[in-house]
């Protein structure tokens, strides 16, 4: 892609200088979008050309984003989480629980399923790519085989899935990544800047 502007938001974690951190299972405040808010008055961002992206945490926060949203032109979502009550059950990480969600699912019930975008994947429009490496202990293929499987076979909406055969949760063999380094901006060139096939 060509002049790209790439925005890496802040972590709830990180919050810094008064800055309120994006949480994609609130609803963005009223107007957040109108032409002429902040946002776009810098000239920073076109609207009509914006793409999500983002790997494990950042694939979840993709999931849930695109589950709420249409303003996106695509997206591309790696090993990403879709019900964090299922990933609490079957992932490698113990301490899963305590850091990301602050207690068990029976425990914390209301906070595993605001930030569980298992229920919304029919509500997707963006065309997204997903990607997940076939052996991730960490988010494994299944997260990524839902949100592939509504908007393909339900919403029709263009959806394609990547499954890197042996790979964890980090891609680790080099043509892996390079594959996945040129699918997604094609990807991007096609859903967004309106280039080759759709």
């Amino acid at each position: 892609m060509e002049d790209e502007v790439v925005l890496r938001p802040l972590r709830p974690s990180e919050d810094q200088e008064g800055e309120v951190p994006l949480r994609p299972t609130e609803e963005p405040p009223p107007g957040a979008d109108a032409p002429g808010s902040p946002r776009y008055v810098r000239g920073v961002a076109d609207p009509e050309r914006l793409a999500i992206m983002g790997w494990s945490n950042g694939g979840r926060l993709t999931n849930c984003l695109i589950t709420k949203t249409a303003r996106f032109k695509a997206a591309s979502s790696g090993a990403g989480i879709l019900d964090t009550t299922m990933e609490w059950g079957i992932n490698d990480e113990p301490a899963y629980p305590t850091v990301f969600k602050g207690g068990f699912p029976w425990q914390k019930a209301e906070t595993y399923r605001k930030t569980s975008p298992v229920c919304d994947p029919g509500k997707v429009r963006t065309p997204t790519l997903i990607h997940v490496g076939g052996d991730d202990e960490r988010c494994p293929p299944g997260h990524s085989r839902m949100p592939y499987r509504a908007p393909k076979e339900h919403v029709k909406a263009p959806t394609e899935l990547v499954v890197y055969p042996g790979e964890p949760h980090g891609l680790a063999n080099y043509d892996h990544r390079q594959a996945k380094m040129e699918w997604d901006p094609a990807w991007f060139d096609r859903y967004v800047l309106g280039k080759g096939k759709k």
